[in-house]
């Protein structure tokens, strides 16, 4: 696959050891999503370079893309700091992986209520109200309660997006 310059990309779960061009194992997070930094042919394959890691590796050997790069039809100035709290917002759900309950389980409650979708749509939008309902009474007004609604409604568009696939499967 031929990357571009700010793709985002994962590494494949089939590869387990990452080596550079030059056969050179590298230490790369499986878990992590990176940003492809540069592109640069080398004996007539593509090779990216990736933000944080040293080495070149072959583009389609050991990546897939998570997020291409955006294409920009118009430039959209963000008036109310959206930029900002998307990035607290993909810090928080990061963090929520490493809690005790989501580290200490090899399946997590929520992934068995997803399997139907319909059942984890409502789900999702049942925990959306409660944690709208009950904002500033737990622990005061604070940004963890909205950030667990934006979370959950993520968790609603997946469940949708699932539920519309199975839909389609059926036509």
């Amino acid at each position: 696959m031929n990357f571009k310059v700010g793709d985002r990309v994962a590494v494949k779960p089939a590869y387990t050891s990452p080596y550079d061009t030059w056969y050179r194992p590298l230490k790369i997070d499986l878990n992590k999503i990176y940003t492809v930094t540069h592109v640069k042919t080398i004996w007539s394959e593509p090779h990216i370079r990736l933000n944080g890691v040293s080495g070149m590796f072959v583009s389609g050997t050991y990546f897939e893309l998570v997020y291409p790069t955006p294409t920009k039809s118009k430039e959209v100035t963000l008036k109310f700091d959206e930029a900002k709290y998307l990035l607290d917002l993909e810090d928080y759900i990061k963090n929520t992986y490493s809690q005790h309950y989501a580290a200490s389980k090899p399946l997590q409650t929520a992934e068995l209520i997803y399997t139907d979708p319909e059942r984890g749509l409502a789900y999702t939008l049942g925990n959306i109200i409660k944690y709208a309902d009950r904002f500033g009474k737990k622990c005061g007004k604070n940004k963890t309660d909205l950030q667990k609604i934006a979370h959950y409604a993520i968790h609603a568009m997946y469940c949708l997006d699932k539920q519309k696939q199975e839909e389609n499967k059926g036509e």
